[in-house]
């Protein structure tokens, strides 16, 4: 934390918040990068929500 503080120290209520999932797992093959531009179409809703995650394809290993 930038404080200094570990995460255990922290109330939980820091790490809650409103949250997108953009899923590009079928979009994209493992071997293919995506770039910050790829997420053109979703810049509404990134620019509307406190968080966002993206999921990528994953090796299943």
């Amino acid at each position: 934390m930038s404080d200094g503080n570990s995460i255990d120290r922290e109330p939980i209520s820091k790490f809650i918040a409103e949250s997108v999932v953009i899923d590009l797992s079928t979009k994209y093959r493992i071997e293919e990068v995506f770039t910050y531009s790829d997420l053109g179409a979703y810049s509404k809703v990134i620019n509307l929500t406190p968080s966002c995650f993206i999921q990528v394809p994953m090796n299943k290993y």
